[in-house]
């Protein structure tokens, strides 16, 4: 069930409606022996037009650096000052000074937050684009051709295939292809005859990158009702805002939820892992019933065990300034 955690360490948690599983993992950022804990964290930025699920509300603006881009339209530009005290905690003031904010208008950031266990199986993959059976420069492909016309084909033909060839191979090669029926006019019937190929000097050019995907699996066990009811809200809301909306006459779909997804090491982002940027998200899949052993649930009728996965897409493309960017940390990392 959602509570409000007004006394836990992590700013982005104060006074904010918390879904968390297993219950209590945020309570608490350090555990008994002063290590950080690890766990993911999901915010969830909506159109203001969209509506919202059950007792859901607006907490803040949506503040994004200049040269990030989101689904909503950019804004009036703020002071670094004015920004949320909650990134100040995490990277500190200077970064955040660092970086020129602006409002992104049209959207909200919820006042929910959900917070779940690190996935046992969380990979990056980046793609780069490149055209493997790019034909040559028109530069290179000129030169080959007044090569070829001077005289520089012949010459290549020689070296390989001793002198004969320079002495008159081609002309007897030209004969032989004709009496055979076949066409002495191509250089390329020419070069098989003395069993050769043209090289044809294919380039491998790049083409561009792609966006990162990410996959993330939870396997919920609740072991009682409280936490049945903390897992069936944490599943309805990803469904719920991975969905867009639909006006009011039913004329148009408002455009569905922006994730922002982190892998906090206690209230900092862990810089061991690559950040996301924000993502939307393409599949929830739910599987009710996981377990080998079949179908069985609590007295209530709440399944023993549910796997869901969720695949998100990031928004923006992430080129080598947001890899590492020592002058703009926020912007950087991912």
């Amino acid at each position: 069930m959602a509570t409000a955690q007004s006394n836990t360490r992590l700013a982005e948690l104060k006074d904010k409606k918390l879904l968390e599983y297993p219950i209590g993992i945020a309570k608490n950022i350090v555990d008994d022996h002063g290590i950080s804990k690890q766990f993911m964290m999901f915010r969830i930025i909506t159109d203001t037009k969209a509506s919202k699920l059950k007792d859901d509300k607006a907490s803040s603006d949506v503040l994004i650096t200049s040269d990030v881009v989101g689904t909503g339209r950019d804004g009036q530009a703020i002071n670094s000052k004015d920004a949320d005290k909650a990134l100040v905690d995490r990277y500190g003031q200077a970064a955040v000074n660092a970086e020129n904010w602006r409002t992104q208008s049209g959207v909200t950031r919820l006042d929910k937050v959900i917070i779940l266990p690190m996935p046992d199986d969380h990979a990056v993959n980046t793609s780069i684009q490149y055209d493997t059976n790019h034909d040559p420069s028109m530069l290179t492909k000129g030169a080959d051709m007044a090569g070829q016309n001077g005289g520089a084909l012949i010459a290549e033909m020689a070296k390989l295939g001793g002198a004969s060839i320079a002495a008159g191979g081609i002309n007897r090669a030209k004969s032989l292809i004709t009496s055979k029926g076949g066409d002495a006019t191509s250089t390329d019937a020419i070069l098989a005859s003395f069993r050769m190929a043209k090289n044809p000097k294919k380039e491998v050019m790049f083409n561009g990158f792609t966006y990162r995907q990410f996959s993330f699996s939870y396997l919920f066990a609740p072991k009682n009702v409280n936490e049945s009811d903390t897992v069936n809200e944490i599943i309805r809301t990803f469904r719920y805002y991975a969905l867009p909306a639909i006006s009011p006459a039913k004329l148009f779909y408002i455009f569905p939820s922006e994730f922002e997804i982190s892998f906090m090491l206690g209230k900092i982002d862990n810089p061991n892992i690559p950040r996301m940027t924000k993502s939307v998200l393409q599949r929830v899949g739910v599987n009710y019933s996981p377990a080998s052993s079949g179908w069985a649930t609590l007295p209530n009728g709440s399944p023993v065990a549910i796997q869901m996965t969720l695949e998100f897409i990031e928004l923006e493309l992430v080129d080598r300034n947001r890899v590492y960017n020592a002058a703009r940390p926020i912007s950087s990392g991912f």
